[in-house]
């Protein structure tokens, strides 16, 4: 119950959730605790906006059952009368966003080593039947030997009809979805989306961790920005700056495809994972030793 752990700092806000690190004395480990305030998750249902608690609740507990180093661990869920609450892994260095802002972006070096654990984690998401539908830096996490973790399944859909199947049958209709800066065409369009609509996301996040900024900035702020920057995505309007890796931008490239189907590794399953990790890019890396190897250097 919440009453059995002593609760410390808040380590992050959401529209109806607070997370707070908290250590249990029964067992001397400290967790990550998302508490979800039940009057304001009814409030925001309310105002019309999509939330399914449980379907969050499922996803992690389906992905929690095998585990994966790459993908943030549930260990207990819990109720009082007031809120839910998530029992959480702790990544204690924070998120990317956090990084990304105090560095500008990533080495190359950095940027590959980190796309690849989020492209490992995210195929074994998507082994599991589940479509994260919020991938962004915000949501990868730092572990305490600065690897990357993926957390907030608060916009995942769990896909029965696609476990092991590469068909249609695992897309669903869905209403709009995500942060801005990184919807999928398809999510603009209101078509189906299943699990090519993160393989756009990953686009977006490759992109922003080489250069820095986002691929579709329509430059203005304000009320029209979203509109601008929309129109450009479904128009496929962006561009590279000087000095770009050819390699990062072919997989940018092959990411950043309007049409669902034709992105990298769209195909599912163990095939479509194949696919991505023979991407130039990553020719570098040992996937073998991809969790145990050294982290690029970087100043966090």
């Amino acid at each position: 119950m919440p009453r059995d752990f002593e609760f410390g700092r808040e380590l992050g806000t959401g529209s109806y959730s607070v997370v707070t690190a908290a250590y249990l004395p029964q067992n001397g480990q400290t967790y990550a605790i998302k508490a979800l305030d039940k009057a304001h998750v009814l409030r925001y249902k309310q105002q019309g906006n999509k939330v399914d608690v449980q379907m969050e609740r499922r996803a992690l507990m389906r992905l929690s059952r095998p585990g994966h180093p790459g993908v943030v661990r549930l260990f207990w869920a819990m109720q009082d009368q007031a809120s839910l609450y998530f029992v959480l892994e702790l990544c204690p260095k924070g998120d990317m966003t956090t990084v990304l802002r105090r560095l500008g972006s990533f080495s190359l070096a950095c940027a590959r080593f980190y796309f690849a654990q989020i492209t490992d984690a995210v195929m074994f998401i998507h082994s599991q039947g589940i479509v994260h539908r919020d991938l962004k830096p915000d949501n990868f996490l730092f572990t305490d030997q600065w690897r990357i973790k993926i957390t907030d399944f608060g916009s995942a859909k769990i896909i029965e009809a696609a476990e092991g199947s590469d068909t249609p049958a695992g897309s669903r209709r869905t209403s709009f979805v995500g942060s801005p800066q990184y919807v999928s065409p398809e999510i603009l369009a209101h078509q189906a989306v299943s699990y090519p609509t993160d393989l756009w996301s990953m686009g977006i996040v490759l992109y922003q961790m080489i250069s820095g900024h986002f691929p579709f900035d329509s430059g203005p702020t304000g009320g029209m920005a979203h509109y601008l920057m929309w129109q450009r995505v479904l128009k496929g309007e962006y561009s590279f700056g000087e000095g770009w890796d050819p390699q990062a931008q072919d997989l940018v490239k092959k990411l950043l495809v309007n049409e669902p189907g034709k992105r990298l590794g769209a195909q599912g399953g163990e095939e479509g994972a194949k696919e991505l990790r023979k991407a130039p890019f990553f020719t570098p890396l040992d996937w073998a030793s991809l969790w145990t190897s050294q982290v690029p250097a970087f100043e966090p």
